[in-house]
């Protein structure tokens, strides 16, 4: 191709045609231009192709991340729902006439299970640290920064507060009305725990202390339940909003 424009300006410098010459150069640099802007417009192409490539990438491994923790925060409920029930067992129980204390160490064995919230954050770290912006969707990126800096902080501030406040306050008064001991087996092969035993269960039942303790526990177990089920509720649809991004971009 470019030998045959080289022919054509030879033939019309040699024909001394200045004029169909002029035009004739004039034609070679538009069309120069134009395949430089073609040039330029496919690579740009190319380059927005591999941005929503990245973007499709991340996104799907920030879901799989959101996935994990919705597991967690399902698996946490769970556990806290149940030491919920157990202690509000336990309240009854010391306010009925009821002597049988066979059920408390199960209740208590259950107050004993402090989950901890195990936040998979990789992938939000990584895109912390780049300063491009690599999700475009500026509505979605700004739920993802809330529920990484503000849901899911939340919950270990609450989770902090459980094990700092609440629950060291009832071990107190447990150890003071309770009795831990241990003993062994007939076959001498198992240490057998006998735990969660009140010294004395009328006084138990007349301890102001202990029961406080209990209430107070049982009362912020119910308000963790309740956050963790709006962020569930949020969690949940901010992962099928990223799967219906993740196809528009595909």
């Amino acid at each position: 191709m470019i030998k045959f424009f080289r022919k054509i300006r030879r033939r019309l410098v040699a024909e001394t045609k200045f004029s169909k010459y002029l035009l004739y150069a004039i034609g070679e640099i538009v069309l120069v231009v134009i395949g430089i802007l073609i040039a330029l417009q496919i690579n740009n192409w190319n380059e927005k192709r591999k941005i929503r490539k990245n973007e499709i990438i991340i996104l799907e491994q920030l879901n799989e991340d959101l996935s994990k923790n919705l597991e967690e925060v399902l698996e946490i409920k769970s556990i806290l729902t149940k030491a919920s029930g157990n202690s509000k067992s336990f309240l009854r129980f010391l306010n009925s006439q009821n002597n049988h204390v066979d059920s408390i160490s199960v209740w208590l064995d259950k107050l004993d299970r402090n989950p901890i919230f195990n936040n998979a954050n990789t992938t939000y770290k990584n895109l912390e640290n780049n300063p491009n912006k690599i999700i475009s969707n500026d509505t979605l990126r700004l739920r993802i920064t809330l529920m990484y800096e503000k849901e899911f902080k939340n919950i270990d501030v609450r989770e902090n507060g459980y094990k700092t406040h609440f629950y060291p306050e009832f071990k107190k008064h447990q150890r003071e009305n309770f009795t831990m001991t241990t003993s062994v087996s007939e076959d001498g092969k198992e240490i057998i725990f006998d735990y969660n035993r009140p010294k004395n269960i009328e006084d138990l039942k007349k301890n102001d202390g202990f029961k406080n303790a209990l209430i107070d526990m049982y009362n912020f177990l119910k308000l963790r339940i309740n956050f963790l089920t709006m962020t569930e509720n949020i969690l949940w649809a901010l992962i099928q909003d990223i799967e219906k991004e993740i196809a528009s971009l595909k």
